[in-house]
């Protein structure tokens, strides 16, 4: 027999509606502390802030994207105290046991702010100016352009193929007078060589990315590459001496130290329906064989659909549970169910979605870097395509650097790793994080590298311009945390950044500040029945 196992929620009412009194008085506090405070005065040194809180100041620490005309001196970055130890909780909540720091660090370490960071991103700026000097804005597209269709590969035909043919012999990769007509292997190898000049995956096939390349204007190129070197300019600024920056639309990220890159992977990012906010933050602790959890947007979403059409989430070694109560799904009638009822929980090892290592950040987005269960999407072009965690193609590299400091030998980690038991270690220095968007990147060679707009940014996130000290919401990056590890994404031509830079102190409407108050009690009530958001 079917049934809801449905729980009376006086207790849960009641305590969000005392909530929600207390969100209103911290709404009017903050509404008059608004009012009250002056505007911030214009940086007159280098020197770090330091916040309790994560911060995600967007364009203000040059995260991007900004205008190409905005070359206005950034403002320091803030940056996050330290966190020294966690709570623990059962692996059933989805949370790991993490072990506090050998010490109580609260002061700023060497590896978090130190303004010695800015070689490499001097570098990089220098490889795009050059490159930047090279194109002429006003300069026709490589005639003629493919124009938008299905991807084409070997043995294909058609117009198309014949406008790829004339512009692989314009650029030089293909020797005049050997096109056939059709997608051949000649057409093929000098694919390849495009793609491998603008820092892709050699295929051999055309697909959104690789065509968006090719019809590339030099306006939007010489856009792209100004927006990037202001963006760069204003993060050098107050660069920490070592940090890890992953950067959006080339799906990359890399160990900045001093004046090398100690390391260098490819990342998978959110898909544009759910994308990766833009963030200043730290790695806090390192958690081996993590639980996962499906957070509401994907419950929502994905699971609780799942479950009404099958009996089952669609996740391996998955517990459910109901109202707090782990249930056998089949003895559930799903179509009574609403998803703020639903908790489901992934258990270590192989299946899971978040593989071996997870790397925690303080940001209140329930963003976060980790391995995945499904290596195979970092040999992919197009890997936007997660609910906006960081995947990273190479995790046990990270976790071997960051636990190697708290003394952890690689033999320990694997040890650990064997034991398939969640254990989460605490960082006595957390590593800085920067999540940026910028559309290009140099390689190792020097090599510039020019990527899509993913997002359609336009200078906006998720519709909203990022000013200083505001975070990308939930709500305006319509963003949830890491789903399942494999998703489809939606080909977003590119275009030019053109926000403006904003340095001053910009107050929050009410409005904003009330809804964002309200919402607050929402989730720490956790009875979406009031319809409070």
């Amino acid at each position: 027999m079917n049934i809801s196992l449905k729980r009376p929620r006086v207790v849960s009412s009641l305590a969000a509606i005392v909530l929600f009194a207390a969100g209103v008085l911290a709404t009017e506090t903050a509404l008059a502390e608004d009012a009250a405070a002056p505007p911030a005065q214009s940086p007159t040194s280098n020197q770090a802030t330091v916040s309790s809180q994560p911060v995600a100041s967007g364009q203000a620490a040059g995260l991007g994207p900004v205008s190409p005309g905005s070359a206005s001196a950034p403002a320091p970055a803030s940056v996050s105290a330290p966190v020294t130890a966690a709570a623990s909780a059962s692996p059933a909540s989805g949370q790991a046991t993490v072990s506090p720091p050998v010490s109580s660090a609260q002061a700023v370490s060497p590896t978090q702010e130190g303004g010695s960071g800015q070689p490499v991103l001097d570098r990089w700026q220098a490889a795009m100016a050059a490159k930047l000097a090279a194109i002429d804005p006003n300069a026709a597209p490589v005639a003629p352009p493919i124009g938008p269709g299905p991807s084409l590969k070997t043995g294909a035909s058609g117009e198309r193929v014949d406008r790829l043919a004339a512009q692989l012999t314009a650029r030089g990769l293909l020797a005049a007078g050997t096109y056939q007509g059709v997608y051949d292997d000649a057409v093929e190898h000098g694919v390849r060589d495009f793609q491998v000049s603008e820092g892709m995956t050699a295929d051999g096939r055309v697909g959104d990315a690789t065509l968006e390349a090719f019809d590339r204007a030099p306006a939007v190129t010489a856009a792209a590459l100004t927006a990037t070197m202001a963006n760069v300019r204003h993060l050098a600024a107050s660069a920490p001496r070592e940090f890890f920056l992953v950067n959006v639309p080339s799906q990359t990220a890399y160990l900045i130290a001093g004046d090398k890159v100690e390391l260098s992977m490819r990342v998978a990012v959110g898909r544009p329906s759910r994308p990766t906010p833009l963030l200043e933050d730290r790695i806090t602790d390192v958690i081996l064989n993590p639980t996962w959890t499906a957070p509401t947007t994907v419950l929502a979403k994905d699971k609780l659909p799942s479950l009404r059409r099958t009996g089952h989430p669609g996740i391996e070694g998955a517990t459910i549970y109901l109202d707090g109560e782990e249930v056998d799904p089949a003895l559930v009638d799903w179509s009574l169910v609403t998803a703020d009822r639903l908790k489901v929980v992934q258990s270590p090892g192989d299946q899971n979605a978040l593989g071996r290592f997870k790397f925690n950040l303080t940001n209140g987005e329930s963003i976060y870097l980790h391995d995945t269960n499904d290596h195979s999407v970092f040999s992919r072009q197009n890997r936007a395509l997660s609910s906006g965690c960081v995947r990273l193609a190479e995790p046990r590299k990270l976790a071997e650097l960051l636990l190697g400091r708290e003394g952890w030998s690689p033999e320990r980690i694997t040890a650990a790793v064997g034991r398939e038991r969640t254990q989460g270690i605490g960082l006595n220095h957390p590593l800085p994080v920067r999540i940026v968007y910028w559309q290009a990147t140099v390689d190792d060679g020097g090599v510039v590298h020019v990527y899509r707009d993913i997002y359609g940014h336009r200078g906006q996130v998720g519709g909203t311009t990022l000013a200083k000290g505001e975070a990308p919401t939930r709500a305006a990056l319509n963003t949830g945390a890491e789903a399942q590890p494999k998703a489809e994404s939606a080909d977003v031509s590119a275009r030019a950044p053109e926000a403006a830079h904003q340095t001053s102190r910009v107050p929050k409407p009410p409005a904003t500040i009330v809804a964002e108050r309200v919402s607050q009690v929402a989730r720490c009530s956790g009875y979406c029945g009031l319809k409070l958001y």
